[in-house]
């Protein structure tokens, strides 16, 4: 009798344990999407087996989660063992005011939430029309950019509104072989400029900008910080990416405006964003992306697509004390 009790106990706690399950829907295994897991209720056991799953895999989606920013917080918190509480997002307007560590982002009108009133949420011009890829606070200056970004999904559009993402680990695997020994200590050149980054006539992937970066860099006090290119990934030192955000790119050091956007458009389409090399992420409401911010480049699609419908969330930028591992 009492071993059959032990069996039962056992069982009971393997399912327990492994109730959750975990999908890949990706041939390259770097997107994971967990289901029946509530985090709100994850024992040790599962906490340890999702940070070990984050270490592998750049982008996590747990499902159908009902939470509240403290506990949202507290679990992104999980993912980056160097992390700190400082509010590193640029949002100020719109800042939950329990957890000013996250922001409300999206598309509509609030009227009382979190502490903002009579608020309505919009993205910028460039948003409307293109693909911003961008790095959250890469090339920003007074921060160190997050390992751990996150978004929580409270209202998802009827239509459009997918997150991309493209792998700069796999990116930096595909580049020549000619090309890595040209740029493995390359510095990017960053300016934090308001010079028309925000009206849809500017081109904020960076593509045609020659002509005003080369304006930009006139100015001593528009360049803001030089970041390495090619980073370590990991604390291991075992996996390289590239490391580079249109957002604020101005050029590359010692190298010309017309020759840095030569290499750049090459590293961008050849490299980093090819069709085989991104992630498209379709939302429902009440889904938690973590995502290695180090790891990845994302964009939002087009806001046109869904300019008739709300878009609300929960953006997390996760202050950290991890550096930036040059190699």
């Amino acid at each position: 009798m009492s071993m059959l009790i032990i069996v039962l106990i056992c069982s009971y706690l393997i399912n327990t344990v492994c109730s959750y399950t975990i999908t890949f829907p990706t041939l390259r295994r770097n997107y994971a999407v967990v289901t029946n897991v509530n985090i709100k209720q994850i024992s040790d056991y599962e906490k340890t087996e999702f940070i070990k799953l984050f270490n592998s895999v750049p982008l996590i989606m747990f499902k159908n989660q009902k939470i509240n920013p403290i506990e949202y917080y507290e679990f992104c918190k999980l993912f980056d063992d160097k992390h700190n509480n400082e509010v590193i997002h640029p949002f100020e307007y719109s800042k939950v005011d329990i957890v000013p560590q996250i922001a409300l982002r999206g598309n509509c009108y609030i009227k009382d939430l979190h502490g903002i009133k009579d608020t309505y949420l919009k993205y910028s011009d460039p948003f409307k029309n293109t693909l911003v890829w961008h790095q959250d606070i890469v090339g920003q200056g007074t921060y160190l950019p997050p390992v751990v970004s996150s978004m929580y999904m409270i209202k998802s559009p009827s239509k459009g509104g997918n997150t991309l993402f493209a792998s700069l680990e796999d990116a930096y695997d595909s580049v020549d072989t000619n090309i890595k020994d040209k740029i493995y200590d390359m510095k990017v050149i960053y300016s934090n400029t308001k010079s028309g980054m925000m009206n849809s006539h500017f081109d904020y992937t960076g593509y045609n900008r020659v002509k005003s970066n080369e304006l930009i860099i006139q100015k001593e006090e528009n360049i803001i910080t030089k970041e390495p290119l090619v980073v370590y990934s990991n604390s291991n030192r075992n996996r390289k990416a590239l490391m580079l955000s249109p957002f604020r790119f101005v050029k590359f050091d010692k190298m010309s405006c017309s020759d840095s956007f030569d290499l750049y458009r090459e590293l961008m389409s050849k490299n980093i964003v090819n069709k085989d090399n991104i992630v498209d992420v379709k939302w429902e409401n009440n889904d938690l992306l973590i995502f290695n911010n180090r790891k990845l480049i994302h964009t939002s699609t087009p806001t046109l697509e869904y300019k008739d419908c709300d878009r609300l969330y929960y953006s997390c930028f996760l202050g950290t004390k991890s550096p930036i591992m040059q190699v």
